[in-house]
């Protein structure tokens, strides 16, 4: 049961962060004077995208978790960012700095909590329970 709520706690903090991170980073360009131009194909594909990477977030931070091998850990993490990245492909050509930012905002919140975070937690806190298995 703590390993549920360790995964919830960091997916919710991911969360937060990409959306609020990303939301920091929009109102920042209209401030500085770029206008932001219409495009509902690039909306479709923030609103849809924030879904997608909770649910890849979810995998990878499942997997992070029960798994005790490193490398079958990153293997999924970056079968994760492989998906995050055919997702905002499409939107790339279009808008290629707003695109790239999406990206790699969401990479890095990936790799950040499901590949660092949560396996330290892990490490820190449920460390002795090893042997519940």
């Amino acid at each position: 049961m703590k390993r549920a709520g360790l995964i919830f706690v960091v997916l919710a903090i991911q969360m937060v962060l990409f959306v609020s991170i990303w939301s920091w980073l929009v109102e920042l360009a209209a401030e500085s004077g770029r206008e932001q131009r219409g495009g509902v194909a690039f909306g479709i594909t923030v609103y849809y995208g924030v879904f997608i990477l909770g649910f890849v977030c979810l995998v990878a931070s499942v997997v992070s978790v029960m798994v005790r091998k490193q490398i079958t850990r990153w293997l999924v993490i970056v079968g994760c960012l492989i998906s995050w990245g055919l997702w905002i492909y499409p939107a790339l050509s279009s808008y290629p700095i707003r695109g790239t930012v999406f990206l790699t905002l969401g990479a890095l919140i990936l790799i950040a909590g499901s590949g660092i975070l949560l396996p330290f937690l892990v490490r820190v806190l449920i460390g002795r329970d090893r042997n519940e298995r």
